[in-house]
């Protein structure tokens, strides 16, 4: 009876000792879990955060989801600041035929719904994905705001052809992750504004003289390289002091935004317009010869006056004096400046006589 007893007490405290345990291994493989997903997060943040070009930090988002997440399918998207509508900016799994069609079904009806929401967003059963009307549900779908300082500023979504595969930790990774992207999503476009602000003109959208002067001088030595015509157009607004004084600064700010882009819709997209003082604006044209160069400027004056009818019934009146010079191998920057600038006052001279 007594060694009965003994050894009842001894699988008690056997079965005990296992349960001990099993429970030690399901903490020390929850730590490793943990210990895993920190790792992951921490190498997804260096990654994402190690660029401050906008196109870079979603191209290394998206990487970093892949590894972290495990998923082979997966979109984000931004939201565009004028129309407020959901713009998807990279994606992985999709081939490039089919993604528009992919976007115009649940991925973006389920982003939508996320950011309406600002609430994460899991679909893993075939009951929840039937409304879709697929004869075959994709599986599972994971949908995740994107938001920074209370801001939706896009979301991610994820699609695996298991159903259930997303879990509640996959939600809080992701949750995480996206945190992480909205942070270097933001520090991307302080940075390109910042960019911007030194490259373009916050008036006339055009770029700046630092800038133009850049760019002028590398056309200026592709043009010797390669032995290519290249010429110089300096445009000024005349008489805008005038509408400055006597009917506003607002008026003559739009009188200056009107010029610039008409000289832009006048241009090629290779060519470069700048403003490059207060009432003047300047363009590279490369690859133009002198003939190219004179029916630019015949083009651009049909454009003034055309501008002048449209608005015959307004106070302003467009009136540009334009120099402009071919750029021969032997000149440099201040010379071709120099000689563009000495046409374009000969040119005002003519007109104001």
């Amino acid at each position: 009876m007594k060694k009965s007893t003994e050894a009842g007490e001894f699988k008690k405290k056997l079965r005990y000792f296992n349960r001990i345990e099993k429970e030690h291994e399901a903490k020390i493989s929850q730590l490793k879990r943990l210990y895993d997903e920190l790792k992951s997060l921490f190498r997804a943040q260096r990654l994402i955060n190690s660029s401050l070009n906008l196109r870079e930090v979603l191209e290394d988002s998206m990487h970093a989801i892949e590894k972290v997440m495990g998923v082979k399918r997966c979109i984000i998207f931004l939201i565009d600041k004028e129309t407020g509508k959901l713009i998807p900016k990279v994606w992985k799994g999709y081939q490039k035929k089919t993604i528009k069609k992919r976007l115009k079904e649940d991925a973006t009806e389920s982003v939508y719904r996320v950011v309406r929401e600002r609430e994460a967003l899991i679909i893993s059963d075939k009951e929840d994905l039937a409304h879709l009307k697929r004869e075959k549900p994709p599986g599972s779908r994971l949908a995740v705001p994107i938001i920074f300082q209370n801001q939706i500023i896009g979301a991610v979504y994820l699609e695996s052809k298991r159903v259930n595969f997303f879990t509640p930790d996959h939600l809080q990774l992701m949750k995480d992750l996206a945190n992480q992207i909205g942070i270097a999503i933001h520090n991307a476009c302080l940075y390109e504004e910042a960019r911007k602000l030194a490259t373009v003109d916050p008036l006339t959208e055009l770029y700046t003289r630092q800038q133009f002067d850049k760019i002028l001088k590398k056309e200026l030595e592709k043009a010797k390289g390669y032995q290519m015509d290249l010429s110089l157009m300096l445009v000024d607004v005349n008489n805008l002091k005038y509408v400055n004084d006597h009917l506003g600064h607002n008026q003559g700010d739009y009188l200056l935004k009107e010029a610039a882009h008409l000289l832009e819709r006048n241009v090629r997209s290779m060519d470069t317009v700048a403003r490059y003082g207060g009432d003047e604006m300047a363009a590279v044209l490369p690859n133009t010869s002198g003939k190219q160069t004179r029916a630019l400027v015949r083009r651009i004056r049909k454009a003034i006056e055309q501008w002048n009818r449209q608005n015959k019934d307004s106070p302003l009146s467009m009136n540009l004096s334009i120099g402009w010079t071919p750029v021969n191998g032997k000149m440099d920057l201040s010379e071709a400046v120099a000689r563009a600038d000495e046409k374009m006052y000969q040119d005002k001279r003519r007109q104001t006589h």
